[in-house]
């Protein structure tokens, strides 16, 4: 399993302190971290964070706000871990509201560290962290499949139903499609993918969902294929 850590401070020796540690952790804990390193937020397009397992953000980051920019990652749908680093506990509050889990007072102690790192594998191994590509305005919108509940598509729209809300595209359900295969996302009608880590309940042609009241049809021609993603059978009735 890879966890991909995205850093932002503008003091070297504290990105290298950073780097340190969460290699000495990775070591303890057999897992395998990839980077992404900067020393400032200029320029960073917020998109291309998304895909990120635990996003580390100094506060101040010269002209810029790690906060501010950890409340446009929140607003995209960005649900990785995100951990604060300053110097200055002034700020702790503010951050929570991007929904940190953690404010780390420089210089950084291991143990929070640490703590932050456990949480961060316990949430990529609960579920797969490969994310869906979505056309979103004039580029692409990355939505992990941990978020999703499931997809409807009717007409020329499809529905993303996330936890906390629902947000709409312009795709077809076959270019959705092509991007399931490795997720726990799979199609189970004609204009329906569900995310099979969320079913509660199963009927002959109905799935109940973990963290919604809507019910998601199953299909004929996809029934098997359900049945066998779910329970590992091959053919036969639900």
């Amino acid at each position: 399993m890879d966890i991909n850590v995205f850093i932002v401070d503008d003091d070297k020796s504290v990105t290298d302190s950073l780097e340190y540690l969460i290699l000495d952790w990775a070591d303890q804990h057999h897992q395998n971290v990839k980077f992404q390193i900067k020393n400032t937020l200029k320029g960073v397009d917020p998109l291309s964070v998304l895909p990120y397992d635990l996003v580390i953000l100094d506060v101040l980051i010269g002209e810029t706000n790690g906060i501010e920019f950890a409340k446009t990652l929140r607003e995209l749908g960005c649900d990785a871990t995100i951990a604060f680093i300053s110097s200055y506990n002034m700020y702790a509050l503010e951050g929570y509201v991007a929904h940190a889990i953690s404010y780390i007072m420089k210089p950084i102690e291991q143990n929070q560290l640490f703590s932050v790192l456990d949480e961060t594998e316990k949430r990529v191994g609960d579920f797969n962290s490969k994310t869906i590509c979505f056309p979103f305005r004039s580029g692409y919108r990355f939505i992990s499949t941990r978020s999703i509940l499931y997809i409807s598509c009717f007409g020329k729209y499809t529905d993303v139903v996330l936890h906390d809300k629902t947000e709409r595209f312009s795709v077809r359900i076959k270019d959705i499609e092509a991007q399931l295969p490795g997720t726990s996302l799979i199609r189970c009608h004609r204009s329906f993918i569900v995310n099979t880590n969320y079913v509660r309940r199963i009927s002959s042609n109905m799935l109940e969902l973990e963290g919604t009241a809507d019910l998601v049809p199953i299909g004929r021609l996809y029934s098997d294929k359900l049945k066998q993603k779910l329970f590992g059978l091959e053919g036969g009735n639900i």
